[in-house]
């Protein structure tokens, strides 16, 4: 492989990104024994939330790392907006989640979707990657992504960005792909596919980072 390596930008496989939605995810990630405090959080705000366009998309109080390193015993919770500038008020208004002790050492981070998230896709894949050879990754990897994970009934690249806005942590997001699918066994055949081809390989040579699985519930 050569070639300068630079970071990959804001796209689809189709160019620069044109962006068929104004919803955006807040992601937080958190220790799991924290899991019941992030729940009653959503539910007093719940009204808040709804003033700025927001609801709880879902929470689970595991997640599972697949590849490279997130830390260990981490819960997921996902808020959606669908208004990013709504979105932005409600960050520097509610008086519980913007609380600079909120859910200890939590990392939250607002990331922009590239499509409208659908309803029943309760399992997200999420990888925050460094993107060393922006050219070959979006030329030849990202096609491949997106037809592996139609194959397998998922929606691939429900958001596909560096433009993830931190809020709070100490991790660095960097390029997001995130992709919804209905079950775990939909993802566990996507991966395995991608594992049995050069696909796999192709993305860890040209990217690294963390792969990680969120199963949601939407129900408190």
């Amino acid at each position: 492989m050569s070639g300068k390596a630079e970071p990959a930008g804001d796209r689809g496989t189709k160019g620069a990104a044109t962006r068929a939605t104004e919803q955006v995810a807040i992601i937080l990630s958190y220790h799991s024994e924290l899991h019941r405090k992030f729940c009653n959080a959503c539910i007093k705000e719940a009204g808040v939330m709804k003033q700025y366009t927001g609801s709880l998309l879902g929470h689970c109080e595991t997640i599972e790392c697949i590849e490279g390193f997130w830390p260990k015993n981490q819960g997921l919770g996902v808020l959606l907006f669908e208004c990013s500038k709504e979105c932005q008020k409600w960050l520097y208004s509610d008086p519980v989640f913007r609380a600079s002790d909120f859910l200890e050492q939590v990392e939250m981070y607002c990331v922009p979707l590239s499509v409208p998230l659908p309803q029943g896709y309760a399992v997200l894949s999420i990888m925050n990657l460094d993107v060393q050879f922006k050219e070959i990754f979006n030329g030849e990897y990202l096609k491949r992504h997106e037809d592996g994970v139609r194959s397998c009934q998922g929606i691939p690249c429900v958001a596909i960005t560096d433009k993830v806005q931190k809020v709070k942590g100490m991790r660095n997001p960097k390029y997001f792909i995130v992709d919804a699918w209905k079950c775990r066994q939909d993802f566990d055949a996507w991966y395995k596919a991608e594992s049995e081809t050069d696909s796999c390989a192709l993305r860890q040579q040209t990217a690294s980072g963390e792969l990680i699985l969120a199963e949601l519930k939407r129900q408190i």
